[in-house]
């Protein structure tokens, strides 16, 4: 899938840059959540502590371990919010217990973040139902409920 580059605020980015062209590319296989996604979008605030360099595609799976110590592949490294990051690292699981406290301690998320976290699973969720099918519509309907859609 390629997506736009939008400029603007990450509302606009989010809106126009990510999600509304993935939830075009997943056609008809939304069916009724495609209205849901599209009504809660013009009402959601995404929290935003500042852009950062970001994976953009971090998941377990992405995670190598060698003899020099742990190696990141694939990256779709972009600007974007730790966000990003942070809810395809929690999608599909695989960072331990420990691993998340190390981080939380460091870099501290804050609550408004944490809540939110669903709405940028969105973005990667949207994805794979364009890419692989309706499988991913139950976590794509949670996901949305969470941030209130």
């Amino acid at each position: 899938l390629e997506l736009p580059t939008p400029t603007g605020t990450l509302a606009d980015v989010m809106a126009e840059g990510r999600i509304l062209p993935l939830v075009h590319a997943c056609g008809t296989t939304l069916g009724p959540l495609r209205r849901r996604l599209e009504a809660w979008l013009m009402s959601f605030e995404w929290p935003a502590e500042g852009a950062v360099w970001v994976h953009g595609d971090l998941w377990a799976g992405n995670l190598l371990h060698s003899a020099e110590g742990p190696v990141l592949i694939d990256p779709c490294a972009q600007v974007s919010e730790r966000s990003m990051d942070i809810a395809m690292m929690r999608l599909f699981g695989g960072f331990p217990t420990a691993f998340w406290e190390a981080y939380k301690s460091t870099a501290p998320i804050p609550v408004e973040v944490e809540e939110a976290l669903p709405a940028w699973r969105l973005v990667f969720l949207l994805a794979h139902i364009a890419m692989f099918g309706r499988s991913y519509l139950p976590a794509t309907a949670d996901a949305l409920a969470a941030v209130g859609g």
